[in-house]
């Protein structure tokens, strides 16, 4: 990359998601560095092998999860994730003693299964907040959300066996460096925001 003085540009630390290598196309972790033109490059100083960086959009990484999960679910996400403050969601499943299939439900049909003798149920404490990976602060570990996730399913395998081949993907609906707020604008009436904790910025979930 061409040379800056250290005054056109600014240090800073990407935990990852939020940018990818222009080249590789890969998430990018790591410091890196703002330029005054609007660029971002890897590292803490201009240097040849500096790669520029390409800011991922959060509104199309929002609106990408509101895709991929549905609308609807990532409101409810949304909602039980802020009223617990833990930063967890209840999923419930159910397995057909018959021909063994395991099947997400919602809360509704959980309850109506209940004495059912065709069918095992068990509840999944979920959680949806990250960090995703285990981090090492001051010295501590603290686990991350993918690892919680897999305790948390396997522990359930033991009365649903088979769920394990069901959930693979511990980091499913964890938003990591994306939170979930609230803003409660009269009675009766809140909405709800994802907000990325590193940028600030803000979209709106819409139900």
């Amino acid at each position: 990359m061409a040379y800056f003085p250290e005054s056109k540009y600014e240090k800073k630390f990407t935990p990852g998601k939020f940018f990818i290598d222009k080249i590789t196309r890969e998430s990018y972790t790591g410091w890196y560095m703002k330029i005054t033109n609007g660029k971002f490059f890897t590292g803490k100083e201009p240097e040849p092998n500096n790669r520029e960086l390409e800011k991922v959009d959060l509104k199309k990484l929002a609106l990408d999860q509101v895709k991929r999960v549905g609308l609807s679910l990532l409101t409810q996400l949304a909602k039980k994730a802020f009223d617990t403050k833990k930063g967890t969601i209840e999923r419930y499943f159910s397995k057909n003693k018959i021909n063994g299939k395991i099947t997400e439900v919602d809360k509704k049909e959980y309850n109506s299964l209940q004495n059912n003798d065709i069918f095992d149920t068990g509840t999944l404490k979920w959680k949806v907040t990250g960090p995703a990976k285990d981090k090492e602060i001051n010295g501590y570990s603290y686990l991350g959300a993918e690892k919680l996730n897999k305790q948390s399913t396997e522990e359930l395998n033991k009365i649903l066996p088979g769920l394990t081949e069901i959930i693979k993907d511990y980091s499913d609906l964890v938003f990591d460096e994306i939170v979930i707020d609230k803003v409660v604008t009269g009675k009766n009436n809140i909405k709800y925001f994802l907000v990325n904790t590193k940028t600030e910025e803000i979209v709106e979930i819409k139900s």
